[in-house]
């Protein structure tokens, strides 16, 4: 295989890696590391996936076949990975850099300290990373320790040093992709719409039909007529139900004559045939998952709408009603004196930031009130079979149902409890009253919202005061909810 080609092999990686689809990243940067074991850009971005990823230790470990071991000071990170705990690791690291005279200014020595400074933030010693992080913070022309300390600030929750340091790496590099996308949902988080949106274009947008790429992006919506139109899905559930109006401002807007397509999976494309929604006639759902035929004019991803609309502030946080189409054959939820809540208490495991917006059954227990005025359902999947050992004379379990089906249980439900998950999304859509319980380092989207969500008005958000402590959460619960 050519140098071009291996090139391009890594730039895929990298595109993969920018959008969080860590395994197809990781599987690209592995095929260019077997053509050139020492290729120095994908082993740093295998190691930061492997760490970032819940300490993928024995990954980390089979990176010694390849030449990792060439570069000093991850010769040391890999050989504290085969210490048994994180503490280990972290006395280890420190002892062996102890004696070295550390060069904060040299990207090789940047790499070691933001493994230690991840070990860290892993082993919950904050402290210890704050420490690092406000050395690296002084290196105001150093890229590496700059985007460093703002992946902290926004790891901690710290949205405004997260935001400063964000605009410091743009005035240092304006024309990278990533500085430029980060930028852009830092702005977002601060409402400043028409800045976010338009640096976030920056993103890398994942599709997987390559043949979409080819596709001319929609650009200016008032000159085209008589086109097809392709909108694509981006992301995950919740992010597609959340921005899924978007996709009905462009129908309204957009001439009678065009064609709209919205490409998305078979989970989606079954929950909007039971959901009623202004122009339903004039899009035509594709599923992923199907062969199809059709030549389309213009594509856009559902997140690049607002920037091609043009969208104001009203108009992005104006909410959207949507009605479920009566249907037989439902569960029906047998009424009696209790209250019915559904709660939801963990997402996707292979989320970034999992770790802190989501809970183990166990601890979201505790969170409840059992005083007998309350019966509580599990709206969420369990592969854990030991989660499923519930109380059975306080819990329920409806997990097993098809994700369409759900809209029609939300519906019964007195109110919803849910960490922040696609349920929290559907729950907005359709107007149920919920508690959503957000982590401090909650992204963008939620603001610094701290009542009512700026998206949907039946929804309130309950948000950690501190960093990992839902004690906050809980108090609100059960002094002014479930009482």
């Amino acid at each position: 295989m050519n140098l071009d080609s291996i090139k391009a092999i890594f730039f895929t990686g990298n595109n993969y890696f920018e959008q969080g689809h860590f395994k197809l990243a990781e599987k690209k940067y592995l095929e260019v590391l077997d053509h050139i074991p020492d290729h120095k850009s994908s082993l740093f971005n295998l190691l930061t996936i492997y760490l970032d990823n819940n300490l993928e230790f024995d990954k980390i470990r089979n990176l010694k076949k390849y030449k990792f071991e060439d570069y000093y000071f991850s010769k040391i990170i890999i050989n504290s990975i085969n210490l048994s705990t994180i503490s280990d690791s972290i006395k280890f690291i420190e002892i062996n850099i102890r004696n070295i005279k550390l060069n904060y200014e040299d990207n090789d020595h940047l790499l070691i300290l933001y493994y230690l400074n991840l070990l860290y933030q892993n082993n919950n010693n904050f402290y210890k990373a704050f420490l690092l992080i406000k050395r690296f913070s002084k290196l105001k022309k150093n890229l590496s320790a700059i985007n460093f300390v703002a992946l902290y600030y926004l790891l901690i929750g710290n949205f405004n040093k997260a935001h400063f340091f964000n605009k410091l790496l743009y005035s240092l590099n304006s024309t990278d992709k990533t500085i430029k996308k980060n930028l852009g949902y830092s702005y977002l988080y601060f409402k400043n719409f028409k800045k976010g949106f338009e640096l976030v274009e920056n993103r890398n947008i994942y599709v997987d039909d390559d043949k979409f790429n080819l596709i001319e992006k929609l650009v200016d919506y008032k000159k085209v007529k008589n086109k097809n139109i392709l909108i694509f899905a981006e992301a995950g559930l919740g992010d597609n139900l959340h921005f899924f109006k978007f996709v009905l401002f462009l129908v309204k807007k957009i001439d009678y004559s065009n064609n709209i397509f919205f490409y998305c999976n078979r989970k989606l494309q079954n929950l909007f045939s039971n959901i009623n929604f202004d122009h339903k006639d004039r899009i035509k759902f594709i599923c992923s998952e199907d062969k199809f035929e059709y030549n389309f004019d213009y594509q856009t991803s559902i997140l690049s709408i607002p920037k091609v609309l043009n969208l104001s502030s009203t108009e992005i946080l104006k909410f959207k009603d949507f009605k479920l189409i009566k249907k037989n054959n439902i569960p029906i939820l047998k009424k009696n004196m209790k209250k019915n809540v559904g709660i939801c208490y963990s997402g996707n495991k292979s989320y970034k930031n999992d770790r802190f917006r989501s809970m183990e059954f166990n601890t979201f227990k505790k969170l409840l009130n059992y005083n007998g005025n309350y019966h509580y359902f599990v709206l969420q999947q369990i592969n854990d079979s030991a989660s499923l050992q519930f109380d059975l004379k306080n819990f329920s379990y409806l997990g097993n149902e098809e994700f369409e089906v759900l809209p029609y249980i939300l519906k019964q439900m007195d109110f919803v409890i849910t960490t922040d998950t696609s349920i929290a999304h559907l729950c907005g859509i359709l107007n149920v009253t919920t508690y959503l319980l957000l982590s401090k380092n909650a992204e963008w989207r939620w603001f610094d919202d701290n009542h009512i969500s700026s998206w949907y008005p039946s929804v309130q958000i309950l948000k950690q005061k501190k960093l990992n402590d839902w004690s906050s959460c809980s108090d609100y619960l059960k002094d002014k909810v479930l009482i």
